[in-house]
């Protein structure tokens, strides 16, 4: 059995090196025998082919192409957006250490850690958190406004997520971009499932409505655990405050003139001592026994 055979050979006209010619047999026609210098021609171009080598004559070496990355920044941002949503911890970690900006809006103009609070991914909130991902930042940046992460997961009723956020030192008062607290939504949707619960026709959607109630209730214990308040809550304590302020400094103005008064009564020359103080004497025929 004759293996194929696969050679560069050199055409006697020229000195260019012809195409390979495979699978000769005895009764095809003669073709030169190829020279040493062809062979070894033929054998740095088919390693440079296959990347065994180095380009020979090259100035510089090829670039190095990650090819896991795409190299634009809108399709890393597109593929961040795409690892939260299916929960690939390893692509977000792999494109967040390439460059992405863990803060940055991406998609739907959301930062990552709003994104992850949307969908309630939590083990995606850990990881962007211990990338560098602000547990208080707010959905737009630039300007500071828009929801915070807390804010997202209350109006999207995801417990665990908000546990996870309270752990790591999110603000339980923190404003979101209309000044309202988290609580205050806990507080506003609880009062529009209670009217639900209320108008819901059938079982079937008194139970959902109820199962909404519930799920909202123990948002609002966790809350109130961690010392969250309506933003009418806040102002009421932070007049108090102000009052019990006012109150204590009215006290010590009014002992402090109190004080200065008794001082001043002291030291006046003309009042007279306790000493030089007499006693009344009675009458003369009032003090004769009768």
């Amino acid at each position: 059995m004759r293996l194929p055979v696969v050679c560069c050979v050199r055409s006697p006209h020229n000195n260019r090196l012809q195409r390979p010619l495979s699978n000769m047999s005895p009764s095809s026609p003669q073709i030169p025998v190829p020279r040493t210098d062809s062979t070894l021609s033929c054998l740095v171009m088919m390693l440079c082919a296959i990347g065994l080598i180095g380009c020979v004559g090259c100035e510089k070496p090829p670039e190095q192409v990650d090819f896991d990355l795409p190299a634009d920044a809108l399709s890393r941002q597109l593929s961040l957006a795409s690892a939260i949503e299916h929960d690939n911890t390893d692509e977000a970690r792999l494109l967040i250490n390439g460059g992405l900006d863990p803060n940055a809006p991406i998609e739907g103009g959301l930062p990552p850690l709003h994104l992850a609070a949307f969908q309630g991914r939590v083990a995606m909130g850990e990881l962007l958190i211990s990338l560098g991902a602000d547990v208080n930042g707010a959905a737009v940046p630039a300007d500071e406004s828009g929801p915070r992460p807390l804010h997202v997961a209350v109006s999207r009723s995801k417990l665990l997520f908000l546990q996870l956020l309270l752990q790591k030192n999110a603000g339980p008062n923190i404003l979101d971009g209309l000044q309202q607290t988290p609580l205050d939504l806990v507080v506003g949707k609880t009062t529009l499932l209670a009217h639900r619960v209320k108008q819901s026709r059938g079982a079937s959607e008194e139970q959902r409505q109820r199962l909404k109630l519930a799920a909202m209730q123990d948002i609002e214990k966790l809350l109130r655990e961690h010392g969250a308040k309506t933003t009418a809550e806040l102002e009421r304590g932070r007049l108090d405050a102000r009052l019990q302020t006012q109150t204590s400094e009215s006290l010590i103005e009014k002992s402090s003139r109190r004080l200065e008064k008794s001082k001043a009564k002291t030291a006046d020359p003309k009042r007279p001592s306790n000493d030089r103080i007499r006693k009344p004497s009675l009458p003369p025929d009032l003090n004769q026994p009768k």
